[in-house]
């Protein structure tokens, strides 16, 4: 077996222990990117001397590539339980697809479509006991919808 000096072993995450040369490269790339690594100085100078030097800035350039910054809004999620060979469901059918076009056009939340019957741990967990369901989560809190399920009173109902 090849002793690998403890300098060069992962210091942290799923690979505790394992030699910074075994690594794979797709890992090494997503494991560079992570907080806890650009925190950590000692490691970060074990990764230049390896051979994913490339994934690492020269100290005098800088001390590590840094990933993009993304901003995410956190979107309320609009979730519509339905069920195959419901009649009142494949009525609505036309209306969610109106809704969605509606909905691209200012992106004011999450639109998710879910098979009731194929997962019943989503729809016990919001107490879908009827289909078609319409579950309004903001701020991780759920709103059921009980209005007309037309567009416009629909629309309001996401405001």
């Amino acid at each position: 077996m090849k002793r690998t000096k403890v300098s060069k072993l992962m210091p942290f995450g799923k690979f505790k222990g394992m030699g910074i040369d075994e690594m794979e490269e797709d890992y090494m790339k997503k494991f560079v990117k992570y907080k806890r690594f650009t925190a950590n100085k000692g490691f970060i100078d074990r990764v230049r001397k390896s051979k994913f030097s490339y994934l690492v800035k020269d100290k005098k350039k800088g001390s590590l590539r840094k990933p993009k910054k993304t901003v995410r809004k956190k979107l309320n999620k609009l979730m519509y339980f339905y069920m195959d060979g419901c009649g009142w469901c494949d009525k609505f059918s036309p209306t969610w697809k109106d809704l969605i076009k509606e909905n691209n056009k200012n992106k004011k939340v999450s639109m998710v479509k879910i098979n009731g019957p194929n997962n019943l741990t989503k729809a016990t967990q919001y107490g879908v006991v009827s289909y078609p369901t319409i579950i309004l989560l903001k701020y991780n809190k759920p709103y059921k919808y009980d209005g007309d399920r037309s567009l416009d009173d629909l629309l309001d109902f996401i405001n």
